[in-house]
């Protein structure tokens, strides 16, 4: 028997909630549980008893329309950064501004990414050849933006528990054409080639030799490892992601960009069944900051609750300490005190890491190195919160969430680009359909612009923010910003192992009550580069 979870995507917004077992879907609302039945469409509804995840109809998605600039590109041979002037200037604080929870901060600081990047190839896994500039979308001489985008909403009905048949899912209509997109308006096109679609650009490997922050950003990332000094999760832990660190992170420079689906059939990530929530789109600035390359493990988990005990229930102050976590620009997001629901012990802890025998992914002895790199599952929000604090971290804000999924100015439908999602690109219900596969494993094809693993499938991923449905309609732009209107939901991205490919794309909204577990859910951690 499978738990339930309800998954709206605002028409089609996706809402978790703790309910029983049956499972429905009404109008694009999905309510799911434990493994999928079926990728059911709109207008469905499962059998009672057994509740199958089911996730056809959900729609949700982030294009990005033809406005912004594409921004110094900023191509390097795999473990070397090739970047010249390409970094961000923080200048400038400017003036804080708030108003109906939504907190921006007008920083009032410019970008110094006019340096021209020179030389260095792109990273394999499909570099565009002739290393010619993408304008419009286009690359040219490397591969086009590609083809239709494939309703998977019938797939992944076969094995799993009897909840709702296939009845429809979303047609491909439109799909994603190779021209449109961004015009090159500020930014100097990388000379040495840009990554095809799909491929993973080189993102100078590991800086300093495994030092605690980057001294530079280039624009297309910088990937580092926290020393034990600010990450305490992998302390003792070998190379067992894909053999490197599990507490690898990637520094990515600040940017502007549209976040919100565009309604325009030639954007870069426009998708046909999109859902209201993701709408209208809006710019939206972040400041540089970085985020975890893989969602946190159960080896990293384990060692958060080896140490919670002394770290919670018997430290004076109670930790987290009040505003812990904060993000470093937006105000109020940092831990609040008046909030209780943290299990008292370890013990505790670990009977809510259980929430479903066959699927959870926590395990009371360790086990092995592959079972170690499986994502943590069943994790409110508030533990994964409470976890990042510990690592020396906090939980990105959905801007930023997003801004890493969709590449930036990429504009990216899926994180890996615009080629349909398959066993290739991501874990979800068209493909291994299970919760136990390690971090990283659709890495090579299935990776973001900026290298990140598992954004698309795996895990949702919890984020910062409150859920509003209607909150893009209330924010024109997003200047570091976060939603903090106190609401019954916090926000989750990403889809995950048990949902259908509408659920995969970079600006897909879900949302879950913050005291909620499940086993599809996970998270990962931010940071301060």
């Amino acid at each position: 028997m499978y738990k339930a979870v309800m998954l709206a995507l605002l028409g089609s917004a996706t809402t978790l909630s703790c309910s029983s077992s049956s499972t429905t879907v009404a109008n694009g609302n999905v309510e799911a549980g434990g493994k999928s039945a079926a990728a059911a469409g709109t207008g469905g509804s499962s059998s009672s008893g057994s509740s199958g995840r089911v996730a056809g109809g959900n729609a949700g998605g982030s294009t990005h329309d033809n406005g912004g600039t594409l921004g110094t590109v900023v191509s390097s041979s795999a473990g070397t950064s090739a970047s010249l002037g390409g970094a961000v200037s923080a200048a400038g604080t400017g003036s804080l501004a708030t108003g109906g929870g939504v907190t921006q901060i007008i920083t009032g600081g410019t970008s110094a990414a006019s340096g021209a990047s020179t030389g260095g190839a792109s990273a394999a896994s499909g570099a565009s050849t002739g290393g010619a500039a993408s304008l419009g979308g286009a690359s040219t001489g490397g591969t086009s933006a590609g083809g239709g985008e494939s309703g998977g909403g019938g797939k992944g009905g076969a094995a799993g528990a009897p909840g709702g048949a296939p009845t429809g899912g979303i047609p491909a209509t439109g799909g994603v054409p190779a021209t449109g997109g961004i015009p090159a308006t500020g930014g100097v096109p990388a000379t040495g080639g840009i990554p095809a679609t799909g491929g993973i650009p080189a993102t100078g490997g590991v800086a300093n030799g495994g030092a605690a922050h980057c001294a530079t950003i280039p624009a297309t990332g910088c990937t580092y490892v926290p020393t034990t000094a600010s990450s305490n999760s992998c302390s003792g832990l070998g190379p067992i992601c894909q053999s490197e660190s599990c507490c690898t992170a990637i520094a990515m420079p600040g940017g502007t960009y549209m976040m919100g689906r565009s309604e325009v059939s030639t954007a870069t990530d426009y998708y046909s069944g999109g859902s209201s929530n993701e709408i209208p789109e809006h710019t939206a600035t972040v400041a540089s900051f970085a985020l975890d390359k893989y969602e946190v493990t159960v080896g990293r988990f384990r060692t958060f609750v080896a140490g919670y005990n002394a770290w919670h229930m018997n430290a004076s102050p109670v930790n987290p300490t009040s505003n812990a976590g904060a993000h470093p620009i937006a105000a109020n997001t940092g831990w609040e005190q008046s909030w209780t629901a943290l299990p008292t012990d370890a013990a505790a802890l670990i009977t809510s890491l259980k929430c479903d025998s066959t699927n959870q992914t926590w395990a009371d002895a360790a086990g092995t190195t592959t079972a170690e790199a499986y994502p943590i599952s069943c994790v409110s929000w508030y533990e994964a919160f409470a976890f990042c604090v510990w690592d020396g971290g906090r939980l990105p804000t959905e801007a930023e969430w997003e801004y890493a999924a969709a590449g930036g100015v990429q504009n990216r439908l899926y994180p890996w680009g615009s080629p349909t999602p398959s066993a290739d690109y991501a874990n979800f219900v068209g493909s291994d359909w299970s919760p136990k596969i390690v971090v990283g494993s659709k890495l090579t094809t299935g990776g973001g612009y900026y290298g990140h693993a598992d954004l698309a499938g795996s895990m949702w991923e919890w984020a910062f923010d409150w859920y509003n449905e209607t909150y893009y309609g209330t924010t024109s732009t997003c200047n570091n910003c976060a939603n903090t209107t106190l609401a019954s939901y916090r926000i989750i991205r990403g889809g995950s192992w048990g949902h259908d490919v509408s659920s995969l794309r970079a600006a897909s909204r879900g949302n879950g009550s913050p005291t909620y577990r499940n086993d599809s859910i996970g998270f990962r951690c931010a940071r301060t580069p």
